[in-house]
């Protein structure tokens, strides 16, 4: 537009100020083309402004969240869901923001008895209030306080409300504050009530009816147990604990034993009890710790010793004397035999140790593999830590790495069958290729990170390809010996 042949961009800037100073301006076709661009710009930016608002104030939409460190609940990635999708979605309880249009969408079903599934979500909704009652008269009122507990609750939630939105891997904006706060409410509410209630239950009472349906029936506990699993279906770890921090010393009649909230979500689990502090994200992250602390912790790299020189280069950074050099990663798994042809090769299988024990060793020709349960959330269950492991812990994925060495030995199910003759998979023999379907199944779309059984892996096959030579031999000496 303007051809500069000046040289400097500024001296002509000044140049055309001064050539208008003290013009006087008329109205002119010029001023309305001002005009004219002045709004476009205005409206321009006002346009981009509200889509960016109005994307996201959209469900899915994903959050950049100021503190990264708070976000730990992800929508699972579409390479693991599409195997299984139903792994990843709540039956019958429905926590936090992630699956809120499943609740809309059994609201819009109401009355419609062919649509079990909201008629589920639609019961577990009629629950909750029910379970906000009774934590109501387990609650005893303090002096000089005119809030119930209820709204003693909801005033700590609001004073995290930041925080546990930006525990959401997507943006929750779309939910107005006040709806968001009495979710986190009646969800939280509702997992401290029942956990509270399943923990106080003797073996004798768990024979008695007490009217309440998730209490009385199993079906409906194993499978509010399984929704809890999942990782789209969180709420993270430090409110609830908070919240039980407030509501357990006001209990009419204390617990008995007086547990932490980790210790009646350890009983609730059914898993072993955890010593020692730790910060836990939220149930599905409490599910893969089980596991990953029985993982031994990867060995110290080894410091490279630099060989003396007498005639060291020149031009050499004293500071790279006392560099060490970067620790080799192991590599991953590339193949490894299936566990039918490794014990035609001599290599013996057992069983050491028992779920939820992720070591895995190989000495003297033994593969040592602790015993793997498959019950009926045990899909659910695996599929979910998983999928926490791909988005949260990609570099400690150690759950994804224990599957994979295991897709590896499984191929037929007369590969499934010789794991369970060994002890190493427990299931029904005659579920071989169901099982083994399963395993494989697990592993489609997962990534998996440096570890261990690559180098378990060699060796087992180098021992299996030195058998098969030695056996191939001994066949043709016999063969030549006998013609």
């Amino acid at each position: 537009i303007i051809r500069n042949r000046v040289g400097s961009h500024d001296l002509v800037g000044d140049i055309l100020k001064q050539l208008c100073s003290g013009v006087n301006e008329f109205d002119s076709y010029y001023s309305e083309i001002a005009q004219q661009v002045t709004n476009y710009y205005r409206n321009r930016e006002t346009m981009n402004r509200n889509m960016d608002l109005e994307l996201g104030e959209c469900p899915g939409m994903w959050l950049r969240p100021r503190h990264r460190d708070h976000c730990c609940i992800y929508r699972v990635p579409d390479a693991l869901r599409r195997s299984k999708p139903e792994a990843y979605t709540p039956q019958l309880v429905i926590i936090g923001p992630l699956h809120h249009s499943l609740k809309s969408q059994a609201f819009k079903a109401r009355g419609d008895i062919t649509d079990v599934k909201s008629l589920g979500y639609l019961n577990m909704q009629v629950h909750k209030r029910t379970y906000q009652a009774a934590l109501m008269q387990r609650v005893q009122a303090v002096a000089n306080n005119n809030n119930n507990i209820i709204d003693d609750l909801r005033e700590m939630i609001q004073g995290q409300e930041i925080r546990i939105r930006e525990s959401y891997s997507e943006s929750t904006a779309w939910i107005k504050s006040q709806d968001f706060v009495e979710m986190i409410m009646e969800d939280s509410v509702f997992i401290l009530e029942y956990v509270v209630k399943i923990f106080e239950r003797t073996p004798a009472q768990r024979e008695e009816r007490t009217g309440d349906p998730l209490m009385d029936e199993e079906h409906l506990q194993g499978t509010i147990r399984r929704d809890l699993m999942l990782l789209e279906n969180q709420l993270p770890y430090f409110i609830l604990h908070r919240l039980f921090l407030l509501i357990s010393p006001r209990f009419r009649n204390p617990i008995p034993t007086n547990p932490t909230f980790r210790q009646l979500i350890t009983r609730y689990f059914g898993v072993r009890p955890i010593d020692g502090e730790i910060a836990l994200l939220h149930f599905t992250d409490f599910l893969r710790f089980v596991s990953a602390r029985t993982v031994p912790p990867a060995p110290p790299a080894l410091v490279m010793a630099q060989p003396h020189r007498q005639n060291p280069p020149r031009r050499r950074c004293l500071g790279n004397l006392f560099i060490r050099p970067p620790p080799v990663p192991p590599p991953r798994v590339g193949y490894m035999y299936t566990a039918e042809k490794l014990a035609s090769a001599g290599v013996e299988l057992r069983a050491v140790g028992a779920e939820p024990s992720l070591v895995v060793n190989f000495t003297d020709g033994r593969l040592e593999i602790p015993s793997f349960s498959f019950q009926r959330n045990t899909e659910a269950k695996l599929r979910n830590i998983m999928a926490l492991e791909q988005c949260h812990y990609p570099r400690q994925a150690h759950l994804c790495n224990h599957m994979v060495f295991l897709d590896y030995l499984i191929d037929t199910e007369k590969d499934i069958d010789l794991l369970v003759e060994k002890g190493i998979i427990m299931g029904k023999a005659g579920d071989g290729r169901v099982l083994a379907d399963i395993v494989n199944k697990l592993c489609s779309g997962v990534n998996v990170s440096e570890s261990r059984y690559s180098t378990i892996a060699e060796d087992v096959n180098r021992l299996c390809d030195n058998n098969n030579r030695n056996t191939f031999s001994w066949r043709s000496l016999k063969k030549l010996y006998t013609n």
